[in-house]
């Protein structure tokens, strides 16, 4: 089983996100993408909700160009 760390972060300094890409070795098994969230509760101020939101969102948009960077091939020089 391969993972690879499509994109990870954090929404505030003690709650951080990751997401990855599990590939297993079987040759019918299917690829899966696993979100880790905190945990545990993330707390903020209400005049700090738009930044975690920016922050979550942020982390989830560079996975899904990370994955789809993948689908196309390797980076070309």
């Amino acid at each position: 089983m391969s993972k690879l760390v499509l994109s990870e972060g954090h929404v505030t300094p003690d709650s951080p996100i990751s997401v990855q890409l599990i590939k297993n070795n079987h040759p019918e098994a299917r690829p899966t993408v696993v979100i880790t969230w905190p945990d545990h509760v993330t707390k903020c101020s209400p005049a700090r909700l738009g930044d975690v939101i920016a922050s979550a969102t942020r982390i989830l948009a560079n996975a899904s160009t990370e994955l789809a960077r993948r689908k196309i091939g390797p980076e070309q020089p």
